[in-house]
């Protein structure tokens, strides 16, 4: 009788150490699986960020040449004028006159 509750018992023991080791195993790739997914969720958070701002970077270069090149509102210009175009002595308001 002895040996068969001791017997009873080691199987006992072998079972909950079983049960412990499959719950630890599961518990493991919980936290693998966990692990990865957040890890690439990190790294398309990233690249997508990355993508927005050179994007937006881009956006701002291609508005600010634009606007760099459109034309000027209220400039003149007058074709075969000389610089001695003008016969009497002009009095600037700066000295030299502006654009020398």
């Amino acid at each position: 009788m002895g040996s068969a509750g001791a017997k009873a018992q080691r199987e006992a023991r072998r079972a909950k150490i079983e049960e412990m080791r499959r719950a630890e195993a599961a518990r493991e790739r919980r936290n693998r699986i966990i692990t990865w997914t957040l890890s690439g969720v990190i790294v398309a958070a990233v690249t997508v960020g990355s993508w927005y701002f050179v994007q937006d970077a881009q956006k701002k270069e291609d508005a600010k040449e634009a606007a760099a090149a459109a034309p000027v509102e209220g400039v003149k210009s007058f074709k075969e004028l000389t610089q001695n175009h003008v016969t009497t002595p002009v009095d600037y308001k700066m000295s030299p006159g502006g654009g020398r």
